[in-house]
């Protein structure tokens, strides 16, 4: 009777093995819980084990779903997944993560091994259960001869994963350079928005990536596009203090005026956050200066609200308007008194703030 305990001394030689691959024909004793010391023998590199994995089910997934030619694909060993590929191993079997060979490979920079599984055709737009393709991964871990070669395989570069974020995003988000510059010369998709309506500039505008930003714009990206909550790449710059991209963005010509969903513009953005080299910016490029947000605040409340001196004086010497009345904060909703700058100034304690504001005129 055949040992099934799957010891080392349980001969896996043709002459035992059954000579089909069929599942249902295979000896009850390979179960799920035995592939798992089964498969992990292919690393020993033993022939008499291979000629045993080929007879006795060469596509068995061990607990998380991985096969034979997955571990070789994971580990980068050339010689096993050359055998497994000849001996006809299914190359698009997914594992527990939804994961083939190839996006494994390619998650963990294996460029030959890659190379060897495009070779062999394995599909090269299957996505995970995260929506990612071998390509995003690839992307996003950096690994630049791979993305390379996807590129040249065709593979699609505008799949969008679950977040609805493309391999370009993958990689503004992670500061890849060169991967971005190897996208954007494949052609992928430059406006493509996420679940959140970001697009790659926004991404790299976030991660403060300036060679990025200007890798995109260069390639014509569009620089006014709004997200969901209405923002654009300048808003997501001026606010996070991105002196850098404001300047490039403003170079390149974005309109400074455009309003987010809360009626805010990229100078309330600015000031909100305390970035006074922003704002002096802005104001010199001619940002209107008085805009109110759907709660009734201006720049300068803003400034006000945060103790920025600076800021204020800023906006006091660009002549914004002192006296604008808050008509839509809860503070006139509760108390039906419209407020100023000055009396914002003076409720806080601000002296300094509200002399400043005196002295100009406000009231």
């Amino acid at each position: 009777m055949l040992n099934c305990s799957l010891t080392n001394s349980v001969n896996f030689g043709s002459k035992i093995a059954p000579k089909t691959n069929s599942l249902q024909n295979q000896p009850p004793c390979l179960k799920t819980e035995n592939v798992d010391t089964f498969i992990s023998t292919q690393n020993t590199k033993s022939t008499p084990t291979f000629k045993g994995l080929f007879n006795w089910g060469i596509n068995k997934q061990d607990k998380n779903g991985h096969t034979a030619l997955m571990r070789a694909a994971i580990t980068g060993d050339i010689k096993e997944v050359d055998k497994l590929i000849e001996a006809k191993a299914n190359l698009n079997i997914k594992d527990k993560d939804g994961d083939t060979a190839l996006m494994n490979a390619a998650a963990k920079g294996n460029n030959e091994t890659v190379a060897q599984l495009i070779k062999a055709k394995a599909d090269l737009n299957i996505q995970n259960k995260d929506g990612q393709t071998a390509l995003v991964w690839a992307a996003g871990r950096g690994h630049n001869e791979i993305v390379a070669r996807l590129i040249e395989a065709k593979a699609n570069l505008n799949i969008k994963d679950k977040y609805g974020q493309t391999a370009l995003m993958s990689a503004a988000t992670k500061g890849r350079n060169e991967i971005v510059a190897q996208l954007i010369k494949a052609k992928a998709d430059l406006n493509i928005q996420d679940k959140r309506g970001q697009t790659a500039l926004m991404w790299a505008t976030t991660g403060d990536y300036i060679e990025i930003v200007a890798r995109l714009i260069k390639a014509k990206a569009d620089f006014n596009i709004q997200d969901k909550d209405g923002y654009t790449a300048l808003m997501l710059a001026a606010g996070r203090g991105r002196n850098g991209i404001v300047n490039q963005l403003i170079k390149a010509g974005v309109d400074l005026n455009i309003k987010n969903n809360y009626n805010g513009n990229a100078l309330i953005s600015a000031a909100a956050g305390g970035h006074s080299e922003i704002v002096a910016r802005l104001i010199k490029e001619k940002v209107r200066l008085n805009v109110q947000t759907e709660t009734g605040q201006t720049a300068l409340t803003w400034a006000i609200t945060i103790c920025n001196k600076e800021i204020v004086e800023q906006l006091i010497k660009a002549k914004a308007d002192l006296n604008i009345q808050d008509k839509k904060s809860p503070h006139f909703v509760m108390t039906k008194e419209p407020r100023t700058a000055l009396m914002l100034a003076d409720e806080n304690g601000y002296k300094e703030i509200a002399d400043k504001l005196r002295k100009a005129g406000a009231k």
